[in-house]
């Protein structure tokens, strides 16, 4: 295997030192591309550097050499873990690497466990079939920080010079299998989160996408529902690193669900839909509801698991939760409603983990981001979590049916009783910078109807700046202004809040106006 990677690189080698083109960095979510030879696509040259530049960073700086690896199904998964492996095992550090495919927040869960320096999960988490990726961690088990990411790259070795350092190897003693007790261990602990087991007629459909979420769920899911119960979707419970029939395995889009719509067109007795990405670390669910399915977002979702939160733990006291800049403030309102703290990050789950790692006199209740993905328990890892959020979805699924409703019944209580909310993301495609300058002054300069508004520029927040423009506007509602940190894109978030649906509707209507006159 090795051989056949150290061949590759010298092939590739050759081409990038041919070609000048954009390189690869890192972004939100640690490093991604597309599959390739060349400097803009992800291939063993990259997996090389990184791996070598983690090494030089654990044995300069006299750190724990002690690292866990682990991997999705996709083309080159294990290709990549294993030369990081053998590279890093050559250097003297002991890697625990997995031999099946590793749901992220496992990866996360096992660098807690074994106190390992860095974590490596290769991943392109949601992405179609033609990319790949990697996601660093660092010993706190979260994504590492810019910080990090700056002071590890000190450490990499220009392309150019990688093919005077190739050496072919063996497989090393330094390399050890992770032992399935652990991963035993992790499912315990999910279905340990809230153990009481509720009888109830609820029937699911799942899918993993091809990925991770094949090999753990059906364990977790036992304890909590008779099997009976739950259609395991065929074609997608396939470890298949084509995605042969997931063209598109992310869960906030409608066409993750296409395989699962026709699973619940044959069992008309289906309530519930779920889904997690190849890596489980988001989690998405449609529900069904005046017998049609209807997508829950990301929002929605969290929303729902946070509300069962507020009404399931004992003692609420000293507890906190987190949420992304981008995110709805409404499981915030309602958090201050039940005294429980607050605290507003940068969008990327790193941020949430980090903040957990600092908060060291208060008890983490919840966390969450409005891109689908959450987290529960922070003893069990620092990166969003859809598995422990299936549980708890499950769960309330269950009570729901017992009562006969819906969870969008459930999330209409709970918009009678905190706030009504509508909201919507516009995506407007710009390649033009001088346009981007464009709209983002004619953002700044918006005339509300409400003169009692607050406009913040979170570039000239003095801790963690980020390239974003929020107005808030009375009665908790907001529009945010943000340009995409990966694609010529701009996003526009809208989230109106009222005390009636009308209003709430009305309100976003007006945004909306707002918005497409900016664009125009």
């Amino acid at each position: 295997m090795f051989d056949k990677s150290i061949k590759l690189i010298k092939k590739f080698n050759i081409i990038l030192i041919m070609k000048n083109e954009k390189y690869l960095d890192f972004g939100t979510a640690g490093i991604r591309g597309v599959l390739g030879p060349n400097n803009d696509q992800l291939n063993e040259n990259y997996i090389y550097q990184i791996a070598h530049g983690i090494a030089k960073y654990i044995n300069k700086n006299k750190l724990k050499k002690l690292v866990v690896i682990g991997r999705d199904n996709r083309r080159k998964s294990q290709d990549f873990a294993l030369l990081f492996a053998q590279i890093l095992a050559k250097n003297g550090i002991k890697v625990f690497y997995s031999k099946e495919i590793t749901p992220t927040p496992f990866l996360s869960y096992l660098i807690l466990q074994l106190q390992a320096t860095i974590g490596i999960n290769v991943t392109a988490s949601h992405n179609p079939a033609v990319y790949n990726g990697v996601k660093l961690y660092n010993k706190n088990a979260n994504q590492m920080l810019p910080d990090e990411i700056k002071k590890l790259k000190s450490y990499f070795q220009p392309f150019k010079n990688i093919l005077n350092d190739l050496k072919e190897f063996n497989p090393h003693e330094n390399i050890i299998y992770v032992n399935e007790e652990f991963k035993r261990n992790y499912i315990k602990s999910l279905t340990n989160l809230f153990p009481v087991k509720i009888q109830s007629d609820l029937k699911i459909a799942y899918s993993p996408q091809h990925g991770t979420g094949a090999y753990y769920v059906r364990d977790i899911l036992y304890p909590i529902i008779d099997l009976k119960n739950v259609y395991f979707c065929p074609l997608q419970m396939v470890e298949d690193q084509n995605f042969t029939h997931s063209p598109n395995p992310n869960p906030e889009s409608i066409d993750a669900y296409k395989e699962l719509l026709e699973i619940a067109k044959k069992h008309d007795d289906i309530d519930l839909l779920i889904t997690t990405d190849p890596d489980s670390d988001r989690v998405g669910i449609m529900v069904k509801h005046n017998n049609k399915f209807e997508l829950l977002d990301g929002n929605q979702t969290a929303t729902i698991i946070f509300d069962y939160l507020l009404k399931n733990t004992k003692n609420l006291s000293n507890k906190y939760m987190i949420y992304s800049y981008v995110s709805s403030n409404l499981p915030a309102i309602m958090a201050k409603k039940h005294n429980v703290k607050v605290y507003e990050v940068p969008t990327g789950f790193k941020w949430i983990g980090d903040s957990i790692n600092n908060i060291k006199d208060m008890e983490h209740l919840f966390s969450f981001e409005e891109s689908y993905g959450s987290l529960i328990d922070s003893s069990l890892a620092r990166d969003k979590d859809a598995l422990q959020s299936l549980v708890v979805l499950v769960k309330i699924a269950q009570e729901c049916k017992n009562k006969n409703i819906t969870l969008l019944d459930l999330l209409e209580q709970i918009y009678q009783k905190y706030s009504y909310v509508k909201s919507k993301t516009i995506s407007k495609e710009v390649t033009d910078m001088a346009l981007i300058k464009v709209i983002k002054d004619k953002f700044l300069n918006i005339k509300f109807p409400d003169d009692k508004i607050t406009m913040m520029d979170y570039s000239k927040l003095e801790n963690n700046p980020t390239e974003m423009i929020k107005y808030k506007l009375l009665g908790d509602s907001w529009i945010a202004y943000r340009p995409s940190g990966t694609e010529p894109k701009i996003k526009f978030y809208l989230f109106a809040l009222n005390g009636n649906e009308k209003e709430s509707q009305d309100k976003l209507n007006l945004f909306e106006n707002i918005i497409k006159n900016l664009s125009s």
